[in-house]
């Protein structure tokens, strides 16, 4: 029994130990010049300081260059991920790193959102949300596998399984969305969520009233500070 539970430590330290070196490949594919073409900080900071504050969209996104740009990169980056190491990369390897790649664009997405601050209206989010859906589309296009063989980035009861999932992009967009005393609320619930994107997100709703605005990140803070005591044990045990 002894020996029994050694090898399955053992194990889950393995797998935790390939996963973030995987994930840290795909990072690097997209934001070290040398290894990759894709400039994320680059898009991003070109996104983000469009012209956000507009309400007619009729002409199309002022991000439709940059998106058809990155999406040019990401196929490219496609073509030359299998030639990696003279084709000697198992395809399952290629297919997690192209997985933990579109967990990092998706997240940077969101990082896109939370930047463009106040400025940003409710039908730049929906242009936006377009945008981001060509994102996907352009990295769901590579490396497909068949449904019963879905990729498993994460432990389903992973504490942040959800974090890897486009529904994490889709939930922090559809929050822009609520009222102001409902975005508290949903803060509180959704923990899984970095502080600046919460800070970023009171800001947006609360930002008229600086009262409002300072009481819900407060309490915000506490509920996170006390979700993350609370999990302590429970991340030191999956990884992370």
């Amino acid at each position: 029994e002894m020996v029994d539970r050694f090898f399955q430590a053992e194990e889950a330290v393995s797998s935790q130990l390939r996963t973030f070196v995987l994930m840290y490949a795909a990072r690097d594919v997209l934001e070290v010049p040398d290894v990759g073409r894709i400039s994320l900080d680059h898009f991003s900071s070109t996104v983000q300081a469009l012209r956000w504050e507009a309400r007619d969209f009729s002409q199309g996104s002022p991000a439709a260059p940059y998106v058809q740009n990155l999406r040019g990169q990401i196929d490219e980056l496609a073509r030359r991920i299998p030639c990696a190491g003279g084709g000697s990369v198992p395809y399952a390897t290629q297919r997690t790193v192209w997985g933990w790649l579109e967990v990092r664009l998706m997240q940077e997405c969101l990082e896109v959102i939370a930047k463009c601050g106040r400025k940003k209206s409710q039908e730049a989010l929906m242009c936006m949300a377009t945008d981001f859906q060509e994102i996907r589309s352009a990295v769901r296009n590579h490396f497909q596998v068949p449904d019963d063989q879905e990729l498993e980035l994460m432990p389903k009861d992973h504490p942040l399984s959800s974090t890897v999932e486009w529904t994490y992009l889709d939930q922090y967009l559809e929050a822009h969305g609520y009222m102001p005393g409902e975005v508290g609320v949903w803060c509180k619930r959704h923990v899984e969520y970095p502080l600046r994107l919460h800070k970023a997100l009171i800001e947006y709703t609360l930002g008229n009233n600086q009262k409002a605005c300072r009481q819900t990140q407060s309490e915000v803070e506490v509920t996170i500070a006390s979700c993350v005591a609370d999990e302590g044990g429970g991340f030191s045990q999956r990884g992370f």
